[in-house]
C-alpha cells in the first residue's frame, strides 16, 4: 500500500496548492476530520517515502514541494528542495529527471 500512499500525498499536496482552502480528510483510524494545506500534504508524503525507503518517489514530492514554494516567493526553501529533489534523483541514476531539473521553474506570484 505504501507505494501508493506516498504518490497520493503527493498528488493531494499539488491539487492543495490550487486551492482556496485546506482539503479536509478522515482519519481512517478515528474517523475526525482533519484539514491538509499544500505543505501538510506534501509532508506526510515525505514521511511516508522515508519510511518506506521509497527514494525516487520522495525526491518527486520534493520537486512539487518546491515548485509551490517558489510559486509563494519563498526563494530560499524553494531552491534548497529543488536542489535535494535534483541530487537525489542524480544519485538514483534518474538522469531523465535530473535532466529535466537543469533550471529552476520560472517564478509566478502568489495569488
Amino acid at each position: 500500500m505504501q507505494l501508493f500512499v506516498g504518490p497520493a500525498w503527493r498528488a493531494l499536496g499539488m491539487v492543495a496548492a490550487h486551492l482556496p482552502e485546506p482539503i479536509a480528510l478522515a482519519d481512517p483510524h478515528t474517523g475526525q476530520s482533519r484539514t491538509y494545506d499544500a505543505p501538510a500534504c506534501f509532508a506526510e508524503g515525505m514521511r511516508v517515502c522515508t519510511e518506506a525507503g521509497m527514494e525516487g518517489e520522495r525526491a518527486r514530492i520534493l520537486r512539487e514541494w518546491a515548485k509551490y514554494d517558489l510559486e509563494c516567493g519563498d526563494q530560499a526553501r524553494g531552491d534548497a528542495k529543488w536542489v535535494e529533489a535534483r541530487e537525489t534523483f542524480a544519485r538514483l541514476g534518474a538522469e531523465l529527471e535530473v535532466a529535466r531539473m537543469n533550471n529552476l521553474p520560472e517564478q509566478t506570484p502568489a495569488p
